[in-house]
């Protein structure tokens, strides 16, 4: 699933991206299909859904794609990684504290985090703000650090990520697969996140992804 959601993300085929890994078609379509792909070529995909590292593979591999898509790719590559350097500077100014978690905020993380709370339910953007805060603060309680980095100001309705707003629109920018659609309410008018790819948690250790679903589950 992780595979074909990095696919998806940037417009890549089996043998296009096959190709930038540089292992086989069919082998790809066997991992993406259920095999269990063997300790190397697990290690090149962990890799590979990093923007930075498939940016430099796109750059390298300048026969994996034709010319026109390989230009598009780096374009769209750069802007993420662009966008994602100055959000994360701009929130990690300061020193690792409680606050934070002792965790630094990193963009693409969060997407993910994001993704597995969100894919396949109606989730109001206030309740993903309050999921966000229970996950990072159990995690926080159980490994003395928190998920994503974020940190939470008390707002009206409680706890939210410090300035999520522009955390939000970052991340909308980032991943044109999430999305907000206004829902009624009776007379009142919510945001739903809209999840249109399948989750890629490869960011995420398996007590992340334990924490986060369990979270999910319990609220």
């Amino acid at each position: 699933e992780s595979i074909i959601a990095l696919r998806k993300k940037y417009g890549l085929t089996q043998k296009e991206l096959s190709a930038l890994l540089g292992f086989g078609e069919i082998t790809l379509s066997r991992y993406e299909n259920g095999s269990l792909q063997d300790q190397a070529h697990d290690n090149i995909l962990r890799l590979a859904m990093n923007p930075s590292n498939l940016l430099e593979l796109v750059i390298l591999s300048t026969n994996a794609i034709d010319n026109e898509k390989n230009k598009f790719l780096q374009n769209q590559l750069q802007n993420e990684l662009s966008i994602c350097q100055m959000v994360e500077a701009f929130f990690n100014h300061s020193e690792m504290n409680e606050f934070n978690g002792y965790s630094p905020l990193q963009i693409n993380k969060l997407i993910e985090v994001i993704k597995l709370l969100c894919f396949n339910r109606e989730i109001f953007k206030t309740k993903l703000m309050k999921l966000l805060f229970y996950a990072d603060f159990a995690f926080f309680k159980e490994f003395q650090k928190s998920i994503t980095g974020l940190q939470y100001v008390h707002l009206n309705y409680g706890p939210v990520p410090d300035r999520y707003e522009l955390i939000l629109g970052a991340i909308m920018q980032i991943d044109p697969s999430i999305s907000l659609e206004p829902r009624e309410i009776g007379e009142y008018t919510g945001e739903v996140i809209q999840i249109n790819s399948l989750p890629a948690v490869s960011l995420l250790n398996e007590n992340e992804k334990r924490v986060i679903k369990e979270i999910g589950k319990k609220y």
